[in-house]
């Protein structure tokens, strides 16, 4: 198949525009079925549009001659741009893509695009099964699924798939970067592990260059994970580097030079005494004499790599790679499956060039990229586990000696020193974004971010600004009162540092903080305003940090960050965003104020990260779901965000009524309009500072839990994409009353079931009167009937509660006026649905169910494949899934496909013992049965502790003797040794990475242990108070390294034993 791309510039004064021809893909020059084209409303530099189509040519006779021409139309009087026909001359296999750009009138100023790139793979595929191609160039897609080029297949008996791509001109700035992917009919897909690089230099303005890689989408998880950022760039290596630098392909004008051949394959173990070489069956390539083999680099590890510069009269080839010891008399292991067959999996690879054919134009390749895949040895069926461990803490949590009250950037390298000393691998933060919004405690929530690329200044170290000595002075004076720490009583009987419970005051030390900060600034503001690196600074994140800088600046001027309540800007453009931080503008210098914190802050976390990596310790960081509200990203990128609903989660393990985070929802088709920029952008920026990042709440970025902003909770909400069910559809399995279904249901005995009798009789005068239509129900007054009206004019308790409940006494939600509904969650559970007549009900379960779990897959899983693959395609960040929601069995939603997904795109997901996806078949999860394509972890920043699960475990007998396998009875408090047992339990599991918050080590030390392991809680559902978001642990970093040391011995060996060192 070949597909022709029509560009033409015209005129802005002509609309409607159609193309005819020759094809019936093109009407055969009937008018009726012309193609439209579609215009941008951008205009170009001289003033016209452009307008494009594309069409699919599926049979094409050898040397056929196609004509073509282009008309307008203007109220039915059609208009041809010329009296001649424009030709395209296809030569013998034209498939792939053919570009052409035309302009209005001029016959004969056609041209073609300047690089031709033929992309090449192969692949057995099903019925129903297609190849893409995607990258991170417009011509590719942008790394869109949705918008990726379906290849062409070409050849039965080699499983061969083609399409040639054509690009304008290659940037010297910017790889391009591709991936294949599967998509059958139903729109799954089997994506790659990662997406490759094409290296070129290009010097010419037009090209062909052949591309041949392997597609390795059947590849192990491990191909993912041990590729990622902490396995190939952090941890330490036990080989020896053979990374000797290897150019960027060269694109020559000249046809009679050489062919550079990029020759290139992977190998992610680790070769002690081995280098990766290169033979093959020419003369460039050694004719198979290994004394005259090639070496390959290693500079891209685990790619190996080399260019070959060769005779187009030596193709085709055979060629292998072998691994060659280094200053070692042991055998070459080569790879040929026939002759070393118990040796060697790999066979030998062919290649051979291939023609550009165009019009009348035929071309060689002008350079060649041959990607071969994986190199396996078959004597590595099994291949080389690694597993690690890793400590999870808020960096809030932290003390210093040094700090100011809370854990600062600074403090990370400690922590990472003594990490390495405990044999872990990775240390887990919770997010360190800004989230200044109110002044108040509430801000200490690290997911209520008020921008998703700003650092939060809080975690800044003030020292190493060097202050004059006055302001130092003040500093270290709050140093004292800050870290001001009462001994408890092992450490009074030990001498050592270790304090009693306490919380951070996060609003006390913001503000003294911005306080400095803005007298530093105010007298350094002269040479910072000059300073170029900070205004390279603010060019490299011009995509966010300007508007950031004004945005917080506004922000002080108004009082407020509530961009609402502005008098001035509430809404703003980029080019008001340009003016108010330049020199011109009134506001230039507060706003740059925001440029050189934000400066310092990357700096200082830029720093501790090349620290920590290092000393061989990999950073985790986190990716909020949504952002505040009133955050510079709702300011500024508006028309991103739904602002009438919420994002929440549905019922599951964590709260059986769901939650409403009051969270903007994203516009993901607005989102989707620019290529998914804005979300690349913030994988990109975490990418500067985090080697890994987990997703929160991975659910969501399948479907969105939207909840209207008129709810409080969560079980109101409905699936974001989804179909909803019609009122045909209802009608059809006789279900024509709307109101009975969409409305409370409140009979009397109803509302005493929520309220008790002597509250109803007492509340009924107050919050309800009679329903006209039906007198023996209730409806709520106008004055309470939404559950926002309720929370605002009530205190919480027990009976607002129960007026909630009421409002939740539904099988439907409405929208559109009763023409389209989503069916509550649970609504099985309702008195509603169970005083319905019995065939009724079957009707409303059947079609339900088929709602939850059918009706609205596929669209689940296309959504989901898309975002997720920008992830996998664009960072060398591990991605790890926290997938927790509807754990509980009792849920109508079966989210199976999420795992399937996961698991097809070797994505790890977050795993806990406690929280089993089938609850009715096991209180627990079996943790030996985890695999090793998963994270483990004893406990999160929402869960319980060890300790404080242990006191509130509801089956901890069952646990006791089936887990455990003790005898007696269990003990109330969760003891030294079963903390012990249950860590050492998590730390032998299968999972490649075991996490372990820095809470459930504290319980394996009798002396670091607080005595109410609540006190250690993080977060908690069931609180609303100040206390939450401010744990800090017990003793400084200092002191954990120094006097702790058989604690973090204890830790090392245990790590050791379970072989994740």
């Amino acid at each position: 198949m070949l597909q022709l791309n029509f560009k033409l510039e015209h005129p802005k004064n002509l609309k409607n525009i159609y193309i005819t021809g020759s094809p019936t893909e093109l009407g055969g020059w009937d008018l009726q079925k012309a193609i439209q084209l579609q215009t941008s409303q951008k205009e170009i530099n001289n003033g016209n549009l452009i307008s494009k189509t594309s069409i699919n040519l599926k049979q094409i006779p050898r040397n056929t001659c196609i004509e073509y021409s282009f008309f307008s139309k203007k109220n039915q009087e059609i208009s041809f741009e010329n009296e001649k026909n424009r030709k395209i001359k296809l030569i013998a296999f034209s498939t792939g893509n053919k570009f052409f750009n035309d302009y209005w009138g001029k016959i004969g100023k056609q041209f073609q695009s300047k690089i031709i790139i033929r992309f090449k793979t192969s692949y057995k595929t099903y019925f129903g099964q297609k190849l893409f191609l995607t990258g991170n160039c417009k011509e590719l897609g942008m790394n869109n699924l949705n918008k990726a080029i379906e290849m062409n297949f070409i050849n039965h008996e080699l499983e061969n798939w083609q399409v040639d791509v054509g690009f304008n001109f290659i940037s010297k700035e910017k790889d391009i970067k591709f991936a294949f992917f599967i998509r059958d009919q139903n729109y799954k897909i089997i994506t790659e592990s990662s997406s490759r690089v094409l290296p070129i230099q290009s010097s010419v303005k037009r090209g062909f260059i052949q591309v041949s890689a392997s597609f390795n989408g059947n590849s192990l998880p491990q191909d993912y994970i041990y590729n990622t950022s902490p396995f190939i760039k952090v941890f330490p290596k036990k080989f020896q580097m053979n990374s000797f630098v290897v150019s960027k392909i060269p694109l020559w004008e000249s046809q009679n030079k050489k062919i550079p051949v990029h020759f290139q394959i992977i190998y992610s173990d680790e070769l002690e005494n081995y280098e990766i070489k290169l033979t093959g069956n020419s003369s460039s390539l050694g004719n198979f004499n290994l004394e005259k083999s090639i070496p390959l680099s290693n500079q891209n590890f685990p790619i190996w790599e080399t260019i070959v510069w060769m005779d187009k009269e030596e193709f085709p080839i055979q060629y292998q790679y072998f691994l060659n010891p280094i200053n070692s008399q042991n055998e070459n292991q080569i790879e040929n499956q026939i002759e070393k067959k118990n040796i060697i999996k790999d066979r030998i690879h062919n290649f051979q060039i291939s023609k550009y054919y165009d019009q009348e134009f035929i071309q060689d390749p002008q350079a060649i990229f041959i990607d071969s895949g994986k190199f396996n040895l078959e004597n590595k069926q099994n291949p080389n586990i690694k597993k690690v461990a890793g400590v999870s803490i808020p960096l809030f949590s932290l003390r210093s000696k040094k700090g100011l009250g809370v854990g600062e950037f600074t403090d990370i390298p400690i922590l990472a020193k003594w990490a390495k000393s405990a044999n872990f691998k990775f240390i887990q933060f919770l997010p360190v974004n800004d989230t200044r919004m109110t002044g108040t405690e509430k801000d200490a929530n690290p997911f209520l971010i008020s921008s998703s690329f700003a650092l939060h200044p809080v975690y800044i170290n003030l020292d190493q600004l060097n202050p004059p000595q006055n302001i130092m002075k003040i500093v270290e004076q709050k140093k004292m009162q800050f870290n001001k720490m009462i001994p408890n009583e092992k450490s009074k009987k030990s001498k050592k540092s270790i304090f009693k419970y306490s919380r951070f005051n996060y609003s006390e030390i913001i503000s003294f903080k911005m306080e400095i900060l803005k007298q530093i600034y105010q007298l350094r503001k002269e040479d910072i305003l000059k300073n170029d690196k900070i205004h390279n600074f603010l060019a490299q994140n011009s995509f966010w940090l300007p508007a950031y800088a004004v945005y917080c600046t506004l922000s002080d001027k108004n009082s407020t960050f509530d961009f609402t309540q502005w008098k001035q800007y509430s809404k703003i453009s980029n080019q008001e965003i340009n003016y108010l931080l330049s020199p011109k503008s009134e506001i230039y210098e507060d706003a740059f104020f925001y440029v050189w914190l934000q400066f310092i802050l990357d700096q200082q976390f830029s720093q501790a990260v090349k620290t920590t990596n290092s000393l061989g310790i990999s950073l985790v960081g986190e990716l909020p779901l949504s952002v505040n509200p009133k955050s510079a990203d709702t300011w500024f990128y508006s028309d991103l965000f739904h602002q009438n609903h919420s994002l929440g989660l549905c019922p599951d393990y964590f709260d059986i009524r769901g939650q409403k985070w009051n969270l903007p929802v994203f516009n993901w088709k607005e989102i989707e309009k620019n290529n998914f920029e804005y979300l690349k952008r913030k994988i990109e920026n975490l990418g500067k500072y985090f080697q890994a990042i987990r997703i929160d709440n991975i659910s969501s970025w399948f479907r969105i839990w939207e909840v209207p902003n008129e709810f409080t909770q969560g079980i109101m909400g409905h699936f974001e994409p989804s179909i909803p069910i019609h009122k045909n559809e209802l009608s059809s399995i006789g279900i024509n009353d709307f109101k009975r279904l969409c409305e409370p249901y409140l009979p009397l005995h109803v509302i005493v079931s929520y309220l008790g009798k002597e509250n109803a009789e007492n509340m009924i005068p107050i919050y309800f009167e009679k329903d006209q239509e039906n007198p023996e129900l209730y409806k709520f007054k106008p004055d309470f009937d939404t559950q926002m009206k309720i929370s605002m004019k009530m205190e919480d308790g027990e009976l607002k509660e129960g007026l909630l409940g009421l409002l939740t006494e539904v099988c439907l939600i409405g929208k559109s006026n009763y023409e389209n509904f989503f069916p509550r969650f649970n609504f099985h559970k309702t008195m509603s649905f169970q005083e319905l007549d019995g065939n009724i009900q079957f009707n409303i379960l059947k079609l339900f169910n088929q709602y939850f779990n059918e009706r609205n897959e596929n669209i689940w899983i296309q959504s989901g494949q898309t975002k997720l693959s920008l992830f996998t395609q664009t960072t060398e960040m591990l991605i790890i899934a926290e997938n927790f929601s509807n754990s509980d069995s009792d849920s109508n939603s079966d989210s199976t496909f999420i795992d399937m997904v996961l698991q097809q795109m070797k994505i790890p997901q977050l795993k806990m013992e406690r929280i089993p996806k089938e609850k009715i078949k096991s209180p627990f999860n079996n943790i030996k049965s985890f695999e090793f394509n998963s994270i483990i972890s004893t406990s999160t920043h929402e869960t319980e502790n060890i300790r404080e699960w242990w006191e509130i475990m509801e089956n901890k007998d069952f646990y006791w003797k089936n887990i455990l396998h003790r005898k007696k009875n269990p003990s109330y408090f969760a003891e030294v040794d079963i903390c012990q047992q249950i860590v050492n339990q998590h730390l032998n599991s299968n999972s490649v990475i075991c996490f372990i918050p820095i809470q459930d080590l504290f319980s394996l030390s009798p002396n670091l242990r607080i005595q109410n392991p609540k006190d250690e809680r993080i977060f908690s559902f069931a609180l609303n108070d100040d206390s939450q978001w401010k744990y800090q642990i017990q003793i400084p970093i200092e002191d954990l390294i120094l006097n702790e040391k058989e604690f973090t011995n204890k830790i090392s060996k245990m790590i050791e034993i379970s072989g994740r060192n």
